[in-house]
């Protein structure tokens, strides 16, 4: 799975798929969603959240997302 988002993210960054930092990132990115499916219970207390419902499903989404969106993976758009 890591050598397939690698192999994407190099697609779309114009990075070699064995650069440090974009595997440091994709790394960092896949730990996030991870953390999120296996440490349920911590985020469950950390957030004072009894379960995860629609809301929090939504938010913890988002800022994944965002963590994708923003400058932690530069795109390079002369790529093609």
């Amino acid at each position: 799975m890591l050598n397939r988002l690698l192999q994407a993210a190099s697609g779309f960054s114009g990075l070699e798929p064995d650069d440090e930092a974009l595997r440091l990132r994709i790394n960092a990115i896949v730990t996030a969603i991870f953390s999120f499916r296996f440490l349920r219970g911590v985020i469950l207390r950390g957030m004072s959240w009894e379960n995860l419902q629609n809301e929090a499903i939504k938010q913890v989404t988002e800022m994944v997302s965002d963590l994708c969106d923003s400058g932690f993976i530069v795109i390079d758009r002369t790529q093609k």
